[in-house]
């Protein structure tokens, strides 16, 4: 999608991105449009020289790395909060990585041949929420406190009317998160700042 402004309800696999331009002048909003005119292209390709494709439509990609690096968007906005500052991304779609990459297994399966599968949660999770999952996960690190998050009444973003026929449910974004820190602490991809027990 350009923006959620694109379609009322909820985004589905019959859904592409119309509004971004080349003309835009949002970085994003290139990068969005790459995304789109690569898989127009793949389908175009698959189509012209008659191979089987599917697709994978992850959102924010989150989830435990297996390396110490910090070079992408989703784990630099996991180091900004396990070293005590607010996250660097706003109200954010997710996903696990370990789901995308059982997806991308599935995904080559004759009966999902043709088919597009969006992975994300339905709804984006703010940055209090995210924040305060870290928080009450690793009470000895000093994590930012942004308040209590509340239940959302914001509509679904995303849902898929494909991705059950994969029988494999989506991790709950709460344990992406915890799973996430715990693995970068362990990574020693991060410096906490360690709470002091008073005496």
């Amino acid at each position: 999608m350009g923006g959620v402004q694109d379609k009322e309800g909820c985004f589905d696999e019959d859904d592409w991105n119309t509004s971004s331009k080349l003309s835009s002048s949002s970085g994003l909003d290139w990068y969005r449009l790459s995304k789109t005119l690569a898989e127009k292209k793949a389908w175009e390709m698959a189509n012209e020289f008659g191979f089987s494709l599917s697709t994978i439509n992850p959102s924010f990609i989150i989830g435990p790395p297996r390396t110490p690096r910090t070079d992408s968007t989703s784990l630099a906005n996991m180091v900004a909060v396990l070293e005590g500052n607010p996250p660097l991304r706003g109200a954010t779609n997710m996903v696990d990585v370990r789901d995308v990459a059982a997806a991308h297994i599935f995904a080559t399966r004759k009966e999902h041949a043709g088919h597009r599968f969006i992975m994300s949660s339905p709804k984006p999770i703010s940055p209090v929420e995210l924040a305060q999952i870290v928080r009450e996960a690793q009470p000895s690190i000093e994590i930012v406190n942004l308040g209590q998050s509340k239940p959302s009444d914001s509509p679904d973003i995303f849902c898929s009317k494909n991705y059950e026929s994969m029988q494999q449910p989506l991790r709950p974004y709460a344990e992406s998160i915890r799973d996430m820190a715990e693995a970068m602490l362990a990574n020693g991809s991060v410096q906490p700042k360690f709470v002091l027990n008073e005496l």
